[in-house]
């Protein structure tokens, strides 16, 4: 079984991060998408609101799940040109200056990143 593992802040997913699952899902039988949480770093969304964007994001998709492996191959797969420059940490700055950030994120999530 081919297994891999996506880790990331995802504060919030973007469309970025939403797009380098789509694109990996041929290639592995399960993507696991790991919440990290850094004591120096300051989220703008709580593990719990990250993970429920995580799941809204990827709840048609049978290949996503929660379990981790000790044997994992690292490759990188980076998002496509249009969406490289996108990043959490704009997302999050846009949100706090009252900016709008709907067509950079999931549309499932439209509305829902407020804080």
């Amino acid at each position: 079984m081919k297994i891999a593992v996506f880790p990331g802040s995802f504060d919030p997913i973007t469309l970025g991060h939403q797009n380098i699952v789509e694109r990996a899902l041929p290639l592995f039988d399960k993507i696991i998408v790991a919440i990290g949480q850094n004591a120096l770093k300051n989220y703008h969304f709580s593990m719990e609101q990250r993970i429920s964007f995580i799941q809204l994001t990827f709840d048609n998709n049978p290949k996503m799940n929660k379990e981790m492996s000790d044997t994992i191959e690292t490759i990188f797969i980076p998002s496509i040109p249009e969406l490289s420059a996108i990043n959490s940490t704009i997302i999050r700055d846009i949100l706090i200056n009252g900016g709008e950030v709907n067509k950079f994120v999931p549309a499932i999530l439209k509305n829902k990143l407020i804080k």
